[in-house]
């Protein structure tokens, strides 16, 4: 896991969320990162079923039972909206396709704002997280 940075395009507020990785999809399947909109606190826990089938892979089915769960309003699921890449033009050199590359940008769910996203600004570790103030829990079943 790492925590990306995610910058409102609607409020340009900052806001922590987890990036999942695993040697296959299969690994992640089903893992959503839920984040308050009031402070660095992140919550990892898993799609049920039922959640799963329902939309977008389960992931605002999961939002509201574990604001349920928990007696909260505040967290946000994180999902990915999409990715803008420009790559150089067919044919560059490598010497230039080194000094022309930029690597793509991820943009996910904005949490607060349902008409905008987020741009990821900075990536960090779970530790660096922790260590800065930040808080992330994982639920059971995870």
């Amino acid at each position: 896991m790492t925590i990306l940075w995610c910058r409102s395009s609607q409020t340009g507020k900052e806001f922590p969320i987890v990036q999942f990785s695993g040697d296959t999809d299969m690994a992640t399947d089903g893992l959503v990162s839920l984040t308050s909109t009031s402070k660095p606190e992140v919550f990892v826990t898993t799609v049920t079923a039922e959640e799963y089938n329902a939309d977008k892979k389960g992931t605002l089915k999961c939002e509201e039972r574990v604001n349920r769960e928990l007696s909260r309003i505040d967290l946000r699921v994180n999902f990915h909206v999409r990715i803008e890449s420009a790559s150089p033009p067919t044919g560059t050199s490598f010497q230039e396709f080194r000094k022309l590359f930029k690597p793509p940008m991820l943009f996910y769910r904005d949490i607060f704002s349902e008409s905008g996203e987020a741009a990821v600004v900075k990536e960090e570790t779970v530790d660096s997280f922790r260590s800065s103030g930040g808080v992330l829990h994982v639920l059971s079943g995870v």
